[in-house]
């Protein structure tokens, strides 16, 4: 199945290498390769256009609806550039240096599960501990690559099993979460109605999400609150080098917080990955 869009405003590397998802991989000529909803898909850009080309059992109408979701291409990014561009000159900077940047719609117990294999953990090995789950535990697609697992798939897994995949501590917390979630299937379709504090206070009653992964799956899942601002290592040291200029050491999260709602305002997740993005690529 093939879908083309207008590229203007999407780069790959932008979208898949801004540290939001972990189940895509780039190829030698540039596009990118990942499995999301029990699609596998190839994204690549050529002649200005985004080119979305996979396997799916679904008509092409309902292919091209997932796409439109999942890349949140009915979003309107450039007004949200344009308002970020005029804030300061860091933003202006790091908005023209991730102009392709958009903000994933993932599936919500996938991105809960994700981010707390995240924790104290770095990408490529997130990247590997994910791969070997949905090998073991999800559905096998046509082409021969894994779904994530569903709610019910994972919770087939024991403690012992999790940690076989490498998760190290966290393969109580993934044991626990996954559990609950089963337990009480009202629990994550309530998320949606929530205010974002309620939501974020939701989240971190799960095993393994502290404030940081609750904001990360808030962001990053279709959950979508972007009035959230995740603050990692990395954040923190170019909230420092840009705004604060004292001792690393020293500035709380609360700080960073105060400035990012003063600063940025209903729009400070989005600000956040184009500062971090830009900053980091920067190094």
């Amino acid at each position: 199945m093939r879908y083309e869009v207008q590229g203007d405003l999407f780069e790959l590397q932008d979208v898949f290498d801004n540290g939001q998802c972990f189940r895509w991989n780039r190829n030698e000529d540039g596009s990118y390769n990942g499995v999301f909803h029990n699609i596998s898909l190839n994204v690549k850009k050529s002649e200005g256009k985004i080119i979305f080309e996979g396997i799916a059992k679904l008509n092409q109408k309902e292919f091209e609806s997932e796409i439109v979701k999942y890349f949140d291409l009915e979003r309107d990014y450039e007004s949200y550039r344009d308002k970020l561009s005029i804030v300061d000159d860091n933003l202006k900077v790091a908005t023209e240096f991730g102009k392709g940047l958009r903000l994933l719609n993932q599936d919500l117990f996938e991105t809960i599960i994700s981010y707390i294999t995240s924790a104290n953990n770095n990408i490529p090995r997130i990247k590997g501990i994910i791969h070997k789950m949905c090998e073991k535990y999800g559905k096998e697609l046509e082409d021969g690559t894994h779904a994530f697992p569903t709610i019910e798939e994972l919770s087939k897994a024991e403690v012992e099993d999790l940690r076989a995949l490498g998760l190290g501590f966290r393969d109580k917390y993934i044991y626990k979460t996954t559990r609950y979630i089963k337990e009480n299937p009202t629990f994550l379709p309530s998320l949606y109605n929530m205010d974002t504090e309620k939501c974020r206070k939701a989240l971190e009653s799960l095993e393994g999400v502290g404030p940081k992964v609750a904001d990360c799956i808030l962001l990053f899942s279709d959950l979508k609150r972007m009035d959230v601002f995740p603050i990692d290592v990395w954040v923190r040291r170019v909230m420092n080098e840009l705004y604060f200029h004292t001792e690393e050491v020293k500035l709380s999260k609360k700080e960073i917080r105060n400035m990012a709602e003063l600063k940025f305002g209903e729009l400070q997740g989005l600000a956040q990955q184009y500062l971090f993005y830009w900053r980091r690529e920067k190094e």
